[in-house]
């Protein structure tokens, strides 16, 4: 089975990725392509490359006569970075004409008014730049118009543009209409209008009915119906201004529990709204630590303990964060007065008082809480664990013959517990670290018996040792089931060149036609994206994933339509939806797992880098889901996953243009990454293994690892990396490398 990591923990993300400015928000400018050439686009027309353009372009100038075409890739790549002001120098350097493009540099100028605040002059910029468009073109500036109209308060130029805009593309004109009944003149219509809309709109309608409710002084009603459809930052600012300050509170810390919400619902709860219960500092600590901000989330975990007078459950959630924030000593105070105080977490909080000794190296001190829990504890669930603890620290003491003791134990105590799993593993690779293939085989069948957490591991090492003894006969057959078994996991995609299967292929896919329905979603979410209507856009792929009434085929065209749009994360997730329901190994379906929205971009870094295309591609799937805006609790960045000091540091080895905005823009993101996963492979002399391992872990840890007996055999120095995260991680990416290599080996040119 494949491991169903890449699933999406955030709402979902935008085409035009936010780059830390209001203004970015704005879409793609679609209309500046028209004359760009192809090579520059991915799928969905989008410029793949805005650093590298604005970048080649400020080589070029000055150089002689600038192509039309460069100078409109280059307005865009200004605009995508955020600097529409630059992109307006270049037009009044470089004038082209009004109509080029479907009006593109007028509407670049439109933009930076909007950017600007200068609302009425945008709308009329965008009016005019719809002179020179083609339908659908001519809708988007219609609408846009339309909104900065609404911004400068000409409420009745907003409506009649927005239900202009509604006749020119038929597939988004419920959402214009309903942002037309907000701006019509007459109140009492407007309330009726949006009492029963369509399924996809009913959301963005009823929120837009309780804005106007409010607006008419409706408070209560309009402030319910703003919270049911789960517009709560928004209704707790609301109830806060309108002096309802116990229902903004409940808004504001429900808000918190959702990613979408929670840089709003913080800017709040940290500041009018500060939490007063122990719950509220609890849900408060956990946004800020998902926000990136352990020194707040620590202070506002103690402030939980405080409020809760200590009660077990937040001491533990105050140990928890000060653990994952790196202040041990603080985590085992509260761990410890957590054990100390009566209750159903009493347990669990003195497992994790000794584990969290064992952390901080203080062994004897942990060694004998360990052996005092599991006497007190051998029925509790975290038994095992503590036994697997007891062992690996003798191990790491250099007493091996007790901790084999340790683990023999475990495996006869708790045989069907991952930690069981573990002990037989270190016994299997102590066995064969001295040679012993009897004893090793026997622990190996042991946890292939037990169908144990490292079975499939456990069968490729059995396999090898069939090899070693000569047995070719049970050497093929293991390997055979293996690759069966396993078809699309990291040991199945190990043992298939030892078989006779061949080379994991999936069959080419002929293009289809997109389905009626979901072409007309796709249609309406092109057009929200780039009228820059977000929320609606947000919206309306909520609406899209939630349907329980589509075919296979329809939920193979959403997944691929919302991966082809910049919702890669989302699309992932997706399916394995889409699996769960129908087929896993079905080319399309593999394709919407496994994508690859940026395979011109990844394949071109590559081989500037002298790295392996599906290795990069595998990693980004691994660390990013492909999510420009992706960011680590540590505060890694992008989809490389970049530390911003990393990514500077690099930048300034390569000698490029750089500001920590770029950590958000992919082609960027992946340029710098890829210059630091060749850099890793350049310091293990190409072994990816060790390679991938530092790039998780870092490389004092993997120097450490390198002079366990196994480094040189790196399928078994991964099952003897210590962090299991790191182990998972290295598995991941070259099961990953593995599957892209079977899915677009054939429309990848130049991989090594």
């Amino acid at each position: 089975m494949v491991n169903r990591e890449g699933q999406p923990g955030s709402g979902m993300q935008t085409v035009s990725r936010a780059l830390g400015r209001a203004w970015a928000e704005t879409i793609v400018l679609l209309s500046l392509l028209a004359l760009a050439p192809q090579g520059a686009l991915g799928q969905n027309g989008a410029l793949l490359d805005p650093w590298h353009q604005a970048s080649d372009f400020r080589e070029l100038v000055g150089n002689g006569p600038v192509e039309r075409a460069l100078v409109l890739r280059a307005v865009e790549a200004e605009v995508r970075l955020g600097r529409p002001g630059r992109a307006m120098e270049i037009l009044a350097s470089f004038p082209l004409p009004a109509s080029i493009a479907e009006g593109a540099p007028i509407v670049v100028s439109a933009l930076a008014s909007f950017e600007a605040g200068r609302f009425e002059e945008a709308a009329r910029k965008f009016l005019e730049a719809s002179r020179h468009a083609g339908r659908f073109s001519r809708g988007v500036w219609e609408a846009r118009a339309a909104d900065a109209f609404e911004r400068a308060g000409f409420l009745q130029q907003a409506h009649e543009n927005y239900r202009l805009a509604a006749t020119r593309v038929r597939e988004v004109s419920d959402w214009l209409l309903v942002r037309a009944v907000r701006t019509a003149p007459d109140s009492s219509y407007m309330v009726r209008a949006l009492e029963d809309p369509v399924w996809e709109v009913r959301s963005f309608a009823f929120r837009t009915r309780g804005r106007i409710l409010i607006r008419a002084g409706n408070l209560s009603q309009g402030l319910e119906l703003l919270a049911e459809s789960g517009a709560l930052s928004e209704a707790a600012r609301l109830a806060l201004e309108n002096g309802d300050s116990q229902k903004a509170r409940s808004w504001v810390y429900e808000a918190l529990e959702d990613p979408a919400q929670r840089d709003a619902a913080l800017e709040m709860a940290t500041g009018p709204i500060p939490a007063r219960s122990a719950d509220e500092f609890r849900t408060l600590a956990v946004a800020l630590r998902r926000s990136g901000d352990s020194r707040a989330a620590i202070e506002a975990a103690a402030q939980a303990v405080r409020a809760g007078d200590s009660i077990p459950s937040l001491l533990l959630f105050e140990g928890e964060v000060l653990e994952v924030t790196g202040n041990r000593t603080r985590a085992i105070e509260a761990y410890r007065a957590a054990s100390q105080r009566r209750g159903r977490l009493q347990v669990e909080a003195h497992y994790r008082y000794a584990r969290g000794l064992t952390r901080a190296g203080r062994r004897d001190a942990a060694y004998n809480e360990l052996a005092r829990f599991v006497d007190l504890h051998a029925e509790h669930e975290r038994a095992a664990a503590a036994q697997y603890l007891m062992a690996d620290l003798r191990d790491d003491q250099g007493r091996s013959s007790q901790a084999d003791s340790l683990y023999r134990v475990l495996h006869e105590r708790w045989p069907n517990s991952d930690f069981a799993s573990d002990a037989r593993a270190r016994l299997a690779q102590k066995a064969l670290s001295s040679r012993d293939s009897v004893q090793a085989m026997d622990w190996l069948a042991a946890e292939v018996l037990y169908d144990g957490s490292r079975s499939q591991a456990a069968n490729y090492q059995l396999a090898e040792l069939y090899r070693a003894m000569g047995d070719t006969a049970q050497f093929r057959r293991v390997m055979t089931e293996l690759a069966r078994s396993d078809s699309l996991g990291y040991y199945g995609t190990l043992a298939r060149p030892e078989t006779n299967l061949g080379p994991l292929r999936f069959s080419a896919i002929d293009p289809v036609a997109v389905s009626e329905r979901i072409h007309r979603s796709m249609t309406a979410l092109d057009f929200l994206d780039q009228a820059g209507f977000q929320e609606e856009a947000e919206l309306l792929v909520s609406a899209i994933l939630q349907r329980d009434d589509l075919s296979f085929e329809e939920m193979l065209d959403v997944g691929e339509g919302l991966g082809a749009r910049g919702r890669a994360r989302a699309a992932v997730s997706y399916g394995w939806r889409i699996a769960r329901l129908h087929y896993l190994n079905h080319p399309r379906v593999l394709r919407i797992i496994f994508p690859w929205p940026n395979q011109q971009l990844v394949v071109r870094e590559a081989q500037k880098f002298g790295v392996d295309p599906y290795l990069l591609v595998g990693l980004i799937r691994r660390e990013s889901a492909f999510d420009e805006d992706a960011t680590s609790v540590a505060g890694a960045r992008g989809m490389t996953q970049l530390m911003p000091t990393t990514a500077d540091w690099l930048a300034r080895r390569l000698g490029v243009d750089w500001d920590e905005l770029y950590l958000g823009v992919a082609d960027a993101n992946i340029h710098v990454g890829a210059a630091h996963l060749s850099e890793m492979l350049e310091n293990y002399d190409g072994a990816v293994v060790p390679a991938l391992a530092a790039y998780n872990a870092g490389g004092s840890r993997v120097q450490r690892w390198l002079r366990f007996p196994e480094a040189g055999d790196w399928v078994a120095f991964t099952e003897r990396i210590p962090f299991n995260e790191t182990r998972i991680y290295v598995r991941e990416v070259l099961r990953n490398r593995a599957v892209y290599r079977a899915l677009y080996g054939s429309t990848t040119t130049g991989t090594q």
